[in-house]
């Protein structure tokens, strides 16, 4: 389980320099590692997901980083809060590929979702 953890962050460091399809093996092995290992509500489960999920958007395979990306939301923002950065780019990735495959509509539901579950208005504005 701990060798997760730097997996995920080298995937990380990989994602962020522009290296998404180097990163995505790596965090598939260290979500495959924390599933069989931890509880399936567990916070570094969707920590993993929402990163395969950024690696994915970044490959431009929407469909499966949305799936990631939403179903980590709750999780993070529960775990590490509104504001920390993981929920703040899974949550503006997943807008920026709900708006352009129109589903707007979608959109402003995870908005209100989202805003109810953290009890914060902002996090998510129509109009963005």
């Amino acid at each position: 389980l701990h060798s997760s953890g730097a997996m995920i962050g080298v995937a990380n460091a990989l994602r962020l320099q522009g290296r998404a399809e180097e990163a995505e093996p790596m965090v598939r092995a260290a979500l495959e590692i924390r599933v069989a290992e931890l509880p399936p509500e567990h916070w570094q489960i969707a920590q993993a997901r929402a990163i395969l999920g950024l690696c994915l958007a970044d490959m431009s395979q929407d469909t499966d980083a949305a799936s990631l990306l939403e179903s980590s939301l709750g999780p993070l923002r529960e775990r590490l809060g509104p504001d920390h950065w993981l929920p703040v780019e899974a949550g503006a990735r997943l807008k920026e590929i709900l708006n352009g495959n129109g589903q707007s509509a979608r959109t402003d539901s995870l908005q209100r979702t989202m805003t109810v579950r953290t009890g914060r208005i902002g996090d998510y504005t129509e109009g963005d």
